[in-house]
């Protein structure tokens, strides 16, 4: 049956009002949103039961208040309606021509009391099972389709709206009447003043909240008691048939309740290509380095590193280019340059151990070269400034830390003892 066969269907004297229709990929109006919902009055009007107003836009600016009992009195008395159309657009991608889904709201209670049936085998598994449960339950409560999410990053968008409004048509046309289910239009606004009492929000006893896993092609739903929400009372899943957009997106800042959520996850995505793009850079810089040093061009290699820690600051903040750095120095003849930025890197990352290896190794080979440099044959002095020298220079290695590597430390132990001895 058309949507009017629907309305016409009802009670004798009900007369319907066109809500906006809404386009769930789009941020606001579409031509072809409003053509459906001019056209939808038209027929209304043409079978007598349109409302006097025949469509109003009073509550677009705050749909939650929907969900609020005078609001809706206000919504019968200026606009004459005791049904309300909500129509959305694109919600149903194979059956039907426009993809559209329409859902005829009782006004007074906020309940959908028919709607277009759905061909998303997915949603009609999902809702088919639920209402096992429920009618095993014997439950009367209300029952509110939450914002499903995607299982990818956890957040809704357009994909999981059309999800979730699929799956509130299945199940208007699985309970009937016995169960009454509550309106889309305006439940992510009202949501968003009580995200952690939906309950209360909603004014339901009973809430199903589905995941979309696209990677494993299965829909996951919880049916919830939120008079007792320690627990699901049913979890039930289906494959999943429609998976594009889910892991997306797209229409995640109108379709999600905790807009925190989400920007957690864009810095997080912005966080993750910074870093992507900051390694690539990073490898491309070390791998000409090596190839410098490779051809005993320590220069051009130093050089090489230098460039990318003086692109951007984020590279300040890197090891591994402090340590190639560091080892390009060494053979460029820069021995305290290359000390100096192995200390940093320690600075930078004092658990991580390659850089006080390379720092000690560093601190021991040339304090082996200055005391050899310090000893004389027996008949001349030694030279006792090398050998403090060689001294100042261990006093720059942290012994402590260098468990790591035991056969490194005993060799600058020993070193030090003859240091001592000379001194």
């Amino acid at each position: 049956r058309s949507v009017v066969e629907r309305v016409e269907a009802l009670p004798a004297a009900r007369r319907a009002l066109v809500l906006p229709a809404l386009d769930l990929a789009a941020a606001g109006p579409t031509p072809r949103a409003q053509a459906l919902e001019a056209r939808l009055a038209a027929a209304l009007r043409a079978v007598g039961r349109a409302a006097p107003r025949g469509r109003s836009s009073a509550w677009a600016d705050d749909p939650g208040a929907l969900f609020v009992r005078r609001v809706r009195d206000e919504l019968v008395r200026r606009d004459g309606a005791d049904v309300a159309l909500d129509v959305l657009v694109g919600a149903e991608p194979d059956r039907w021509p426009d993809g559209d889904l329409t859902f005829v709201v009782d006004v007074g209670s906020w309940r959908i009391v028919d709607a277009t049936p759905t061909a998303d085998p997915c949603a009609r598994e999902l809702a088919a099972a639920l209402a096992l449960r429920l009618h095993a339950r014997d439950e009367r409560r209300p029952l509110a389709v939450l914002p499903g999410r995607s299982a990818a990053h956890g957040l809704s968008n357009a994909a999981t709206a059309a999800f979730d409004a699929r799956l509130t048509a299945a199940l208007v046309e699985r309970l009937g009447p016995g169960v009454p289910v509550r309106a889309r239009r305006g439940l992510v606004e009202r949501l968003r003043e009580a995200p952690d009492d939906p309950g209360r929000a909603l004014s339901v006893g009973l809430a199903v909240d589905v995941a979309l896993d696209a990677a494993r092609g299965v829909a996951v739903a919880r049916l919830r008691d939120l008079d007792a929400p320690e627990a699901p009372l049913a979890v039930v899943e289906a494959p999943l048939v429609h998976r594009a957009g889910v892991d997306g997106l797209e229409g995640a800042a109108r379709h999600s309740v905790d807009p925190r959520r989400l920007d957690a996850h864009l810095d997080a995505a912005h966080d993750a290509a910074l870093e992507e793009h900051l390694a690539q850079a990073e490898r491309e810089a070390l791998d000409r380095a090596a190839a410098r040093l490779y051809e005993g061009r320590a220069a051009d290699a130093v050089r090489a590193l230098e460039d990318l820690r003086a692109r951007h600051p984020a590279f300040e903040a890197r090891v591994e280019p402090l340590l190639r750095l560091a080892e390009a120095r060494v053979a460029a003849g820069d021995l305290a340059r290359a000390l100096d930025d192995l200390e940093r890197a320690i600075a930078l990352a004092p658990d991580d151990p390659r850089p006080r290896v390379a720092h000690a190794r560093l601190c021991l080979a040339e304090g082996r070269r200055l005391f050899l440099l310090g000893k004389r044959p027996w008949y001349q002095r030694d030279d006792a400034f090398q050998f403090r020298k060689a001294a100042a220079l261990l006093d720059r290695v942290e012994l402590a830390p260098l468990a790591v590597d035991p056969a490194l430390r005993r060799d600058l132990e020993a070193l030090r003892d003859a240091l001592r001895r000379e001194l």
